[in-house]
């Protein structure tokens, strides 16, 4: 066909032979709607998947339950009945109200999904505890243990069922509690207080920075601004310097459908002090919940947003925010790497880079030794909600090196955070929501990345050929 495209500077068009000629703006505007198209075919595509294995596992359990309730229960009449029924309606609210919202979203399947989400922290601890009374059971029946072993009485029966229920219960409500009531965690990053005569900074400023950051707000059905406004209370009592949003911000797209939630959401960022500023990263659910919009109501909120790029705050620090992994099967790219990032930074600052902390905002807990290597004073990380469930918190911990807490190599402190929302149930079993107060004294890192630059670059030579890379990712947590 001879040439496929040709293009005319001037004209701002492009040819097609044997198609269309039409203007560079509209060429422009095919192109960028067939990207949007792609990724959000891609987004489907994935959340599809992910659905779909959860469901099997979310059959399984509730298949199991539903067996065991109608077997214990047997011959109990109406009682049997009503409680299979009852359990039925709840175990099916949560996959229907997934698929109407994808189908026919509207008020039904926002009550089906916040039902259903309501009654997955109590599936879980009923699963459990139903399985521990089972393995019981059958310790009994060959050992008999207690006085009265199998088979049970009606009366025995149906008590054990109500102690389950009502243990779950229990668990839950308390959990849904906890998660209401965010903390401040301190960190301590072994930088000693100003010595008594010690210099002041030579532009007049305090020695410390105080940053102020959190992560997994997930702003959505259940975390509310009414949770939001206590939460900005307990970070404006930490008088912060600087305050940091390290990823998932906002939960689900219903949460857009609501103009006035967003406006007070937006208004209660601006309401924090920080004369540094608020700085945020995306997070994998920003971008489920379509990171456009979310970098909208960012900039409405008064939150300036990193996506491989960094800033340096009143010349105090220099900011690095990674994007997220997601970027990768959403967009069809890769992330910057840390080096390239902080090598950027050093083609605009020159020398005055090594004089500023550095801190890396990473969403999820993976790379530490890449931040370590860069020479990071503080990374900080957050993802995988240290669980939020009991014994999620087990998988959580087995699939990344370092699920949650403090860590430490060479000169570089890193902190997992676990998050101040919820995703899934409105409950948090493991750990309070927190945020993460640390106090940074500029003059002390300067002294520190001196005294350490040899001994970093000799760890960097032999860091990967030792160091296994810890890069596991649950895409869709």
């Amino acid at each position: 066909m001879g040439e496929v495209r040709s293009w005319n500077a001037r004209g701002l068009s492009c040819t097609y032979p044997g198609l269309i000629r039409f203007p560079y703006e509209q060429y422009v505007t095919i192109v960028y709607i067939t990207r949007a198209i792609h990724a959000e075919g891609m987004l489907r595509m994935a959340s599809t998947v992910f659905f779909f294995a959860v469901l099997g596992l979310y059959i399984a359990v509730n298949a199991y339950l539903f067996a065991r309730l109608c077997r214990t229960l047997a011959g109990t009449g109406a009682l049997r009945f009503l409680a299979s029924a009852l359990l039925l309606l709840f175990a099916l609210s949560f996959p229907a109200g997934q698929i109407l919202s994808r189908l026919a979203p509207g008020r039904l399947s926002e009550v089906l999904v916040y039902a259903g989400s309501l009654y997955l922290a109590p599936m879980t601890y009923a699963f459990f505890l139903t399985l521990a009374a089972d393995i019981l059971r059958l310790v009994n029946f060959a050992v008999r243990i207690t006085p009265y072993p199998p088979p049970y009485t009606t009366s025995g029966r149906v008590k054990t069922v109500a102690i389950v229920v009502l243990l779950s219960l229990a668990i839950s409500l308390a959990g849904a509690y906890n998660a209401t009531v965010p903390t401040a965690r301190y960190l301590s990053l072994d930088f000693s207080p100003p010595m008594a005569g010690e210099e002041a900074a030579p532009d007049g400023q305090p020695h410390r920075i105080r940053v102020v950051a959190f992560s997994d707000l997930h702003l959505g059905r259940f975390v509310t601004t009414r949770y939001l406004a206590r939460l900005v209370e307990l970070i404006n009592r930490q008088k912060p310097d600087i305050v940091l949003l390290v990823g998932d911000v906002v939960d689900d797209l219903g949460w857009f459908g609501d103009p006035a939630g967003r406006a007070k959401a937006a208004s209660l960022f601006q309401s924090i002090n920080a004369g540094m500023g608020v700085w945020a990263i995306p997070g994998n659910h920003d971008y489920y919940a379509g990171l456009d919009q979310v970098a909208r109501f960012m900039n409405e909120a008064g939150i300036t947003l990193l996506r491989d790029d960094w800033a340096t705050p009143q010349d105090r620090l220099l900011l690095i925010g990674r994007d997220d992994p997601t970027v990768r099967w959403l967009e069809g790219r890769d992330r910057k790497a840390l080096q390239e990032i902080r090598d950027d930074a050093a083609r605009s600052l020159d020398a005055r880079i090594e004089a500023l902390p550095m801190i890396v905002l990473d969403h999820r807990p993976v790379e530490f030794e890449e931040a370590a290597a860069a020479g990071a004073t503080l990374h900080l990380a957050g993802h995988a909600h240290r669980g939020q469930l009991f014994p999620v918190n087990f998988i959580v911990s087995a699939l990344y090196r370092q699920s949650y807490g403090e860590h430490r190599i060479d000169d570089t402190h890193f902190f997992v955070s676990n998050g101040v929302g919820t995703w899934g149930p409105p409950a948090r079993i493991i750990g309070r929501p927190e945020i993460v107060v640390a106090d940074i004294n500029p003059n002390l890192h300067l002294k520190s990345s001196k005294t350490s630059l040899k001994l970093r670059e000799q760890r960097d030579k032999m860091l990967f050929e030792k160091t296994p890379s810890f890069t596991s990712e649950v895409q869709l947590l």
